[in-house]
């Protein structure tokens, strides 16, 4: 009997202990938009009537009511609510995004400190930089957003003299990611969509009936997209990049190799750290492909990739002629003085190299970005003049016919000199074997001719 009534005792202790234990454990919040728009309702009104929704307008009649909103607790929102939004106010209001920036900021300043890159495998974003989640984990969703709208801001400033669009372009910045919160990436309705789509869907409830909200939702929506097809969404894209590439510079790792027009802020950087202030756009030119403008410094070849290319061939060198399968390979030599290599190979080496050099740069790091990459790293190619014939301006790559035991094959490589790598050709003919020394009579394919 003594034994029972002990092991019941020991039962009801462990059970307590375990619902202790569980009940330590946060619970993340889920958010309904309903329950966001009490987020901005006057404290005063009580009734159940007067309840708001994100569509409708806080009572801010009054400036000092307004300066009452803008007692938020992160102070990098304080910074730029007073910095960017305030001495704008009537612009604003007459472009409708007065408000909806307001309640964007309010969202931001109660559930903004949650990560800025989310673990769903779900996400595009988050399988593009997967390499890179433990480093931008540190980085809050409330710091993201604000350094991607400082740049959006700094474009506009770089390329409009007046501020008709000014609302579009902050209402962009501040939006792209508000889909990150936890809470409402947990709701069924957004379960299978990724980041942008949710952020669509608040920042349509939020800004319902500003006469240019179709054109910001389109961009916030398509801000991954690999080929952006208007100058916001370009934009966008251009800013988000620049943050990350920033992020990964500060919470990342030291003796960062940057580009030449980069330097830290000690000495005149561009690189926004925190608290925010605003910064003023490089010095650019402008070249201009078809509507949309796009900074020059966004096509060259970086610095980094333009030194570190022996670096990157080196690597490679190993890898002609040697087989990864019966009839595959990643890289072949002719005896014509061009090697062949796949470029998928190309950009592997080249971010190992970036990674052993403490190399920042997003469009090397961001698999959404990588065809970009490929094209710059065929443009440095040709700068040195390596790229063998057959690759066309805008392109990495060509496909090429070749004879393999009697049958006519193809491949898309990217052509490389044999002196590139720093041997004759004939070293590299003497390494091969079966069945690469069967591949014969390797020709441009007669559609890649110009």
């Amino acid at each position: 009997m003594a034994l029972a009534l002990g092991l019941i005792t020991m039962g009801i202790i462990l059970f307590l202990l375990g619902k202790e234990k569980a009940s330590l454990k946060p619970e993340e919040e889920e958010i309904t938009l309903e329950e966001l728009a009490t987020l901005w309702k006057d404290p005063k009104e009580d009734s159940p009537k007067l309840k708001q929704t994100l569509g409708e307008e806080p009572n801010l009649k009054e400036s000092n009511e307004t300066k009452n909103y803008s007692k938020w607790q992160n102070e990098s929102i304080r910074e730029f609510w007073k910095k960017e939004v305030l001495p704008f106010r009537r612009i604003l209001e007459s472009q409708s995004a007065f408000f909806p920036i307001l309640k964007i900021l309010t969202l931001l300043d109660r559930y903004g400190s949650c990560p800025s890159i989310v673990s769903a495998h779900e996400d595009q974003e988050a399988k593009d930089l997967k390499n890179h989640w433990e480093i931008l984990a540190k980085v809050t969703l409330v710091e993201h957003t604000l350094r991607v709208t400082y740049h959006m801001i700094q474009i506009y400033k770089s390329h409009y003299k007046d501020q008709i669009l000014r609302g579009a372009y902050i209402l962009s910045g501040l939006s792209h990611d508000i889909g990150k919160i936890p809470g409402l990436r947990e709701k069924k309705v957004y379960a299978l969509g990724d980041h942008p789509i949710i952020s669509a869907e608040v920042l349509i409830e939020v800004a319902r009936g500003i006469p240019y909200l179709e054109q910001v939702v389109h961009a916030v929506k398509s801000h991954h997209f690999p080929k952006p097809q208007d100058e916001l969404t370009q934009h966008l894209q251009q800013s988000d990049k620049r943050a990350r590439e920033e992020e990964l510079m500060l919470f990342g790792r030291e003796g960062v190799v940057f580009e030449e027009e980069v330097e830290l802020e000690d000495t005149g950087t561009k690189v926004i750290r925190f608290p925010l202030t605003a910064s003023s756009e490089p010095k650019t030119s402008n070249k201009f492909i078809g509507k949309v403008t796009i900074p020059t410094s966004e096509t060259r070849i970086p610095l980094w990739l333009s030194e570190t290319l022996p670096e990157i061939l080196k690597r490679i060198l190993p890898h002609i002629n040697q087989p990864t399968g019966f009839g595959r390979w990643k890289a072949i030599s002719s005896p014509n003085g061009i090697c062949y290599i796949d470029p998928e190979l190309l950009l592997e080496k080249t971010r190992e190299v970036m990674k052993e050099k403490k190399v920042t740069d997003i469009t090397f790091m961001d698999d959404s970005l990588k065809e970009k990459a490929k094209i710059l790293i065929a443009d440095a190619l040709r700068s040195r003049g390596w790229l063998g014939e057959g690759v066309k301006e805008g392109y990495y790559g060509a496909y090429w016919n070749y004879e393999l035991q009697g049958q006519v094959k193809q491949g898309y490589w990217t052509p490389v000199v044999t002196s590139a790598f720093g041997v004759m050709p004939n070293e590299l003919e003497m390494k091969k074997r079966f069945p690469i020394k069967g591949v014969k009579n390797i020709e441009l394919c007669v559609g890649e001719k110009a």
